[in-house]
C-alpha cells in the first residue's frame, strides 16, 4: 500500500491516491506535489511499479525545493559544475528520506500482492424462493490470516441500488484484510424503482419501494446471509474456511441504513424487531430517526458499538421527512455506550453512498459538494476502516486512531 506519509527533514508529507476525474489536478498530470501543503496528490489509476517511479519523481521535487542551494553555478558553467550542484542539493536530503521513511523503502522493494478479488454471485434463499445477488470482495490471497479467522463486513445498498453500492468503502474495507460482501435486495434495488418511478426525482413512486415490508424483507436477507456464510464456513467451500462467521460487521446507506439499525435491535410501532447476535458492530450512512414513536425507546436496547455518518447537506432525497436534523439526530438518541458520529462539512446524501460518476449524481448537488468529495471519501474510508478493525478485531492502534481523527475539516464534527 502507498505510504500515507513520508518525512522529508522536518516536514512529514501527506500522499493521496485520487481518481483523475475527481481532481482537476490530474486531469493534466499524472500527480503534483503542493510543497505549501505538504502534500504529494498521485492519480489511483496507476500501476504499482509506474506509481513508485511517479512517487520518486514527486519526492524529488519536494527535496529540491526544500534544500535548494544559494551557491547556483553560472549559466555559462560546464556541464560538470551543473551535475555536481544538483548532486549536491539532493546527497543529503535523500539521505534522510531513506533513513527516516523505512516504510517507503519496504513499498518501493515490495513483490507486488495480488489485488483483492471481486466475485458476483447469486445466493438462493430456498425458504423464501428468493435470489440475492451479492458482490463479495476477498482481501489479497496473501494478507495475513487473523487469529481467530478473517472479518466479515455486511454492505446494503439504498432505495435503487445495487451491489454496485458502497464500491468506495468496500475496496478501502478489503484491502485492510476484511471480507466485504455488498448485498443487493430485490423489491426495493434499481430494478424495482424502475418498475414503479419514473426516475429518482419521482418522490411517489420511490416511495413505494420503500415501505415496512421491504423493511422486513431486509432483515430477512441479512439473516439469511449470515446462515448462508455460516453454513459456508462449516463446510470449508472456498476461502469461507478463512472467515469468522460470528462477530460480522454491518452497514448500510440511507434505507441501507435503516436496515443496519434495523438488524442493531431497532424497535418499530407494529414489529418488534430482531435481535440478531452474530452482528458485532455497525455503521450506519445517513441514518434517520424512526418516523413514529419515541426514538430512545425504539434505539433503546441497541447498545453495541455503532458509527453514524452523515453531512450538513445530507437531506431529504426522497420526500419522507428525512431532514439533515432527524439524521445527525440518531446519535443523540442512541445509547451513551459504544456509540460515535462523523459529521462532514457540505457532506450530501449522495457522498455517503461510496460511488461515483453518474451513480452518485442522481440528485441534484451543490459544486462545493462535488468538489469536496474525493476528500470526503478518502476521510469517510479511512475512520470506517479504523472502526472495524478497532470492533470487530480489537487493533489498538485503530481505536487510538478513533480518539482524534486525522484530517478533519474546519465545520466537521466528531
Amino acid at each position: 500500500m502507498t505510504p500515507a506519509t513520508i518525512k522529508i527533514g522536518s516536514q512529514t508529507y501527506r500522499i493521496e491516491r485520487r481518481a483523475p476525474k475527481e481532481d482537476g489536478g490530474l486531469s493534466t498530470a499524472l500527480a503534483y506535489t503542493l510543497v505549501e501543503s505538504n502534500l504529494i496528490v498521485i492519480s489511483n489509476q496507476l500501476p504499482t511499479d509506474r506509481a513508485r517511479s511517479i512517487l520518486i519523481h514527486e519526492l524529488l521535487h519536494a527535496l529540491i525545493y526544500s534544500f535548494t542551494r544559494q551557491d547556483t553555478p553560472d549559466k555559462l558553467e560546464s556541464f560538470d559544475d551543473w551535475e555536481h550542484h544538483f548532486i549536491g542539493i539532493v546527497q543529503e536530503p535523500l539521505t534522510m528520506l531513506i533513513r527516516d521513511n523505512p516504510g517507503l523503502i519496504e513499498w518501493l522493494t515490495a513483490t507486488d500482492p495480488t489485488p483483492p478479488t471481486v466475485l458476483d454471485d447469486i445466493w438462493r434463499d430456498a425458504v423464501r424462493q428468493r435470489s440475492l445477488p451479492v458482490r463479495i470482495r476477498w482481501p489479497a490471497a496473501e494478507a495475513p490470516v487473523p487469529t481467530g479467522g478473517r472479518s466479515v463486513v455486511l454492505f446494503s445498498h439504498g432505495l435503487g441500488g445495487t451491489v454496485a453500492a458502497g464500491e468506495r468503502w468496500g475496496q478501502a474495507w478489503s484491502a485492510a484484510g476484511l471480507v466485504v460482501l455488498h448485498l443487493q435486495h430485490p423489491g426495493s434495488d434499481l430494478e424495482a424503482v424502475r418498475r414503479v418511478a419514473r426516475g429518482f426525482g419521482d418522490h411517489s413512486g420511490l416511495r413505494q419501494a420503500a415501505g415496512p415490508d421491504q423493511l422486513l424483507a431486509r432483515l430477512a436477507d441479512v439473516k439469511f446471509v449470515l446462515d448462508d456464510i455460516g453454513r459456508r464456513h462449516a463446510a470449508g467451500a472456498d476461502r469461507w474456511a478463512e472467515v469468522r462467521p460470528h462477530r460480522v460487521g454491518m452497514s448500510g446507506h440511507s434505507f441501507g441504513a435503516h436496515t443496519t439499525l434495523g438488524s442493531a435491535g431497532q424497535r418499530y410501532p407494529a414489529h418488534a424487531g430482531i435481535e440478531e447476535p452474530r452482528l458485532a458492530a455497525f455503521i450506519a450512512f445517513s441514518p434517520t430517526l424512526p418516523f413514529e414513536g419515541n426514538a430512545k425507546q425504539a434505539f433503546e436496547r441497541m447498545t453495541r458499538p455503532m458509527l453514524c455518518v452523515t453531512g450538513t447537506r445530507d437531506d431529504d432525497v426522497v420526500g419522507v421527512g428525512a431532514t439533515n436534523e432527524r439524521r445527525i439526530g440518531v446519535f443523540n438518541a442512541l445509547p451513551a455506550a459504544g456509540k460515535a458520529h462523523l459529521v462532514l462539512q457540505d457532506a450530501d446524501h449522495m457522498t455517503f453512498s461510496g460511488q461515483t460518476g453518474r451513480a452518485a449524481e442522481v440528485f441534484p448537488r451543490h459544486a462545493t459538494t462535488r468538489a469536496l468529495q474525493a476528500q470526503h471519501h478518502a476521510l469517510v474510508a479511512a475512520i470506517t476502516t479504523d472502526w472495524w478493525q478497532s470492533h470487530l478485531l480489537g487493533d489498538e492502534q485503530a481505536t487510538a486512531r478513533l480518539v482524534r481523527p486525522v484530517d478533519l475539516a474546519a465545520g466537521d464534527v466528531w
